[in-house]
């Protein structure tokens, strides 16, 4: 079992992360019509709100967070990314919830899509899916060439809706490396009777800083 590097003060935020995006889904696929309990659930959150708006800033740096990247080490069950970022990152309120890990030479990601990454009914929306292939790609490409790397361009192609609730399966290699240059490709697969829903491939950069 594997744990994010210790920070000195334990963080939190992902237990409160995980109680808004529950919050997010219910508010996706419930009628609000009660007006008390509009002013109660308003008010709380206004109050909780402030309360967090008093504490210090996070101080921690683009280096810390590059350490937690690159810390994962073959075997372990999850590879650790940004705790901000969108796609994976577990303090994010707004964060999809894909789960990454290394199998092999290859990096994979699952994730379930809920209620509030609705696009049409029941289905998720493209631009929630390309969030996710992005930051998976990214963390895939930070651990399969050992430094940092941003996204220049990304090649999707839906072949399958993917509806919410349903896992999807992310598998990520690296196809290519020149130089600061690194090509990966992508495929994703429905986890019931494993229909591809999304293939293609991403540009990344390695920074010249680094």
């Amino acid at each position: 079992m594997t744990t994010a590097p210790t920070l000195s003060v334990p963080d939190h935020r992902p237990d409160v992360a995980a109680a808004i995006r529950a919050l997010s889904h219910a508010l996706a696929r419930k009628q609000v019509c009660d007006p008390d309990l509009t002013r109660r659930v308003v008010e709380q959150l206004r109050r909780t709100t402030e309360e967090l708006l008093a504490l210090a800033d996070d101080q921690r740096e683009l280096d810390a967070e590059l350490e937690r990247m690159l810390s994962y080490k073959d075997g372990d069950d999850q590879m650790f990314a940004s705790s901000s970022c969108p796609a994976t990152g577990s303090a994010n309120p707004f964060g999809l919830g894909a789960r990454v890990r290394r199998e092999g030479g290859n990096v994979v990601a699952t994730v379930i899509f809920g209620p509030a990454s609705s696009g049409l009914p029941g289905i998720t929306h493209g631009g929630h899916l390309c969030t996710v292939i992005d930051g998976v790609m990214g963390l895939a490409a930070v651990n399969l060439t050992g430094g940092p790397a941003v996204t220049v361009n990304l090649s999707i192609n839906f072949l399958a809706p993917v509806p919410l609730g349903e896992e999807l399966h992310l598998t990520v290699s690296l196809s290519e490396s020149s130089g600061r240059k690194h090509t990966l490709e992508f495929l994703g697969v429905l986890s019931t009777g494993g229909q591809p829903a999304v293939r293609g491939s991403g540009l990344f950069l390695r920074p010249r800083e680094a």
